[in-house]
Order: C-alpha cells, then structure tokens, then sequence
C-alpha cells in the first residue's frame, strides 16, 4: 500500500499485541505509525474518521468505520459475516472470507477449539487484501 499508493499507513491496536505489531513493523520496508497501545478508545474513532480506508478485523473498530462513513476491507475467520459484518453492507464494504464446512464456528459470544488450525483464516492472503484494499481506493 505505502510503495503502490504512498499510503500513510497506522497500525491501530491495543498493549496485548505489541509483540505481534513489533515483528510486523520490523519486517516492513517502509515503516508504518505504529499507535498499538499508545491510544486509547476515546480517540479511536476520531483516528479512524481521519482514514481513507481501514483494513480490519471482525471486531469494533470495523463497525466504528462503517458508521462514520469510511471504507473497511474486513477479514472474517470463524465469525459470521452475516451477523456480525459490516452493516449496511455496500460496496463501500468488502468482506474477505474463506469458506469451509466448518465455518462459521462462533457461536454464543464463543469461539470453540480449532482442529482445523484455523484454516479459514489462513487461506485470506495478504494479496487479497491488497486487492480489495486498491479496488477502494482507486
């Protein structure tokens, strides 16, 4: 994103993935604004209103950008994208999901164990992202 579209790119998070956001950042070329654990959810939204796009999960954040009218690419693993996806769903909205027998296996607020290995998620690529991400933003 930051080669392809000179992207200012902010990875958002809170202080339990700042390990995870460490490697990440270690690993990029082109250093993104790192504010994982640094912000809190008071300001969350007025960071977010500020962005072209958001590349999220399933979780709040995601629906934070739907309602403030900015674009999401939203990865869904073992959540139902039906219930809880982006609503209203447009194409302002893009949904990445993999599909298998198994999936949706969150049920009752509960995520049950995995033999799978979480396969659902894993089949989502980061050249998928991208593509979603640069058919919003062109």
């Amino acid at each position: 994103m930051i080669d392809e579209f000179k992207a200012k790119v902010i990875i958002l998070g809170d202080e339990s993935e700042r390990k995870i956001v460490e490697t990440m950042v270690h690993l990029m070329r082109n250093k993104p604004i790192d504010l994982a654990g640094k912000t809190g959810l008071e300001i969350l939204p007025g960071i977010i209103k500020n962005c072209n796009l958001l590349i999220t999960n399933d979780g709040g954040p995601m629906h934070m950008a739907v309602a403030l009218g900015v674009k999401t690419v939203s990865v869904f693993g073992p959540v139902d994208e039906k219930v809880y996806g982006p609503y209203p769903d447009n194409a302002n909205h893009v949904v990445l999901k993999w599909d298998m027998n198994c999936r949706p296996c969150y049920k009752n607020f509960r995520l049950p164990v995995c033999d799978k290995d979480r396969e659902c998620l894993k089949q989502i690529s980061a050249d998928a992202v991208f593509k979603a991400a640069a058919g919003l933003i062109k």
